[in-house]
């Protein structure tokens, strides 16, 4: 005989407890009316000790479990607005003894609703108390963000590599919840340390990582062999914590085959991706699993995705946004502050500059930033030139028709100083020691701006308008525009400072202790 749902509502109420001991039910099939007419029944309203209500939809079978967020969302609403009530007063149950239809409206309402939200799966035995099991948002939560690294396969034969890739690619499309961007690529250049020069990246997102791992145990695990590469001896050195990091692991263990003579696999860090694809020859980037099954994005979208450019890159920042779209634009000035967030003087003139958008202009920014001042003084010595020079770009197309070109520099204030990079790196860093760590990692940036400031440099950007230079000067009232003759470059300030190379030379080659002065 089919159970009722006021059979399985009647015992809910009665061990009401077992949800929350603190909780005693008001009213079963409680009534608001509205003084507009309009009118709600909620299956139990409860209330804890601590003052607050809990409004607990029922639901029993797939075709009313449709309705019950958007039910709940009403009632708590109409309770709210009836009584005067708090949101933090409100919270919102539903149960249910089916979840196939609940699952997506219940994570999305779970991760945007005002009110504590919770749901329970129900299992009812005439006459026994209920058996409840909490159901957790499984995925509530988008996220474009790439790994923090990604993996490089690396062969010297362009047939190993096209066999390896399509054989990559197929087992990627047995795993539909491992999002993923592929990108195969080719060397051609004169660096004699590649020796590998045909290869292709995987850089991995967030999933459903339950989901990932059902997929994945339905795979038998492949043979190793003999002449097979071992990624087990040396997955440690690029393994992070992380169920996804775990996951990716073991597809790399469990089900990649490689040839020993072939050629190797390795673990970079996000932004060498971006470094690689700028030296490299490569094809478009290919997009697997849920996140790209649909064509959403175009491979520019997955190159700017792999490469982590809305703010997971350490120092590159690609995005187009226009206030337009007010969720993404705060969005996109919410990652940009944080990108920023060691680099006061551009993330206070990039908040200048993005304040004068009207509703309908749009940014192109592009930002490279890697705070990394001595690096660059170590590259202009070693190589005569730099990949660190930093450097910003807005483009703004205003609504009105017209443009306007913003543009960032690490410029020379013309400041006169006496300092040692000794006393410059201990000033900032705080030791030799955590300065030399930094020049390994690049998230070890918080110290940087401070350093170019010991030497006169400082983080600016400079627009023309009719015909004038202007600078976006930041101070301790705010931003403001003020018109300037010239700039000064890292060109000026390294023709006055020749010695300054040969100082940080000698630093970074483990000789600290010279004590040339460094007057400009």
């Amino acid at each position: 005989m089919a159970i009722k749902e006021s059979e399985i509502r009647e015992n809910l109420a009665e061990h009401i407890q077992l949800l929350d001991p603190s909780l005693k039910v008001i009213n079963q099939e409680h009534y608001i009316i509205m003084p507009n007419g309009r009118k709600a029944y909620v299956d139990i309203l409860a209330k804890d000790d601590f003052g607050c209500f809990t409004l607990i939809e029922l639901k029993k079978s797939d075709q009313t479990a449709r309705s019950a967020i958007q039910q709940l969302m009403k009632y708590a609403s109409m309770l709210k607005s009836k009584y005067r009530l708090e949101e933090s007063q409100i919270r919102c149950v539903v149960v249910s003894t089916v979840w196939r239809e609940l699952e997506e409206a219940f994570d999305e309402f779970s991760r945007v609703s005002q009110y504590e939200f919770k749901g329970y799966s129900i299992v009812y035995t005439p006459k026994k108390p209920p058996l409840f099991q909490e159901i957790l948002a499984k995925y509530n939560k988008g996220d474009l963000s790439p790994l923090r690294n990604f993996i490089f396969f690396e062969f010297f034969d362009a047939k190993e590599r096209d066999d390896a890739y399509t054989d990559f690619c197929s087992l990627l499309r047995k795993l539909p919840s491992c999002n993923s961007i592929v990108i195969k690529m080719d060397y051609s250049g004169t660096d004699s340390s590649v020796i590998h020069p045909f290869g292709f990246s995987w850089s991995m997102f967030t999933t459903d990582t339950n989901r990932l791992n059902q997929e994945l145990s339905k795979l038998p695990v492949r043979n190793l062999e003999e002449h097979h590469f071992d990624i087990g001896d040396i997955l440690y050195l690029w393994q992070q914590e992380g169920e996804e990091y775990e996951l990716r692991s073991k597809i790399l263990i469990d089900q990649v085959r490689l040839n020993n003579d072939s050629g190797e696999y390795t673990g970079l860090a996000l932004h060498s991706l971006s470094n690689t694809l700028e030296t490299w020859e490569h094809e478009e980037a290919i997009g697997f699993g849920q996140m790209f099954s649909d064509l959403l994005f175009d491979s520019d979208d997955m190159l700017a995705m792999a490469c982590g450019f809305t703010g997971d890159h350490p120092y590159g920042f690609k995005v187009k946004t226009t206030p337009h779209r007010a969720y993404q634009f705060n969005m996109v000035r919410k990652k940009l502050d944080a990108f920023l967030e060691s680099n006061s003087n551009w993330r206070n003139q990039v908040d200048y500059v993005l304040n004068t958008l009207a509703p309908n202009d749009i940014a192109d920014i592009f930002i490279y930033n890697p705070l990394n001042f001595f690096g660059l003084v170590y590259d202009l010595k070693k190589e005569g030139q730099s990949e660190r020079i930093p450097r910003l770009i807005i483009e703004i197309k205003r609504e009105d028709g017209n443009s306007d070109v913003y543009q960032g520099i690490l410029s020379w204030t013309m400041r006169d100083k006496s300092i040692t990079v000794k006393e410059a790196l201990i000033s900032a860093y705080g030791s030799i020691d955590y300065f030399k760590t930094r020049m390994i990692n690049q998230r070890l940036n918080e110290c940087d701006e401070k350093l170019s400031e010991s030497y006169g440099l400082s983080y600016e950007i400079y627009f023309k308008s009719k015909g004038k230079l202007f600078s976006i000067m930041d101070s301790d009232t705010g931003c403001q525009p003020k018109k300037i003759n010239k700039v000064y470059t890292l060109n000026d300030f390294f023709a006055s400072n020749h010695s300054l190379i040969d100082e940080v030379d000698l630093i970074l080659n483990k000789d600290p202790s010279s004590r040339t002065k460094i007057m400009f």
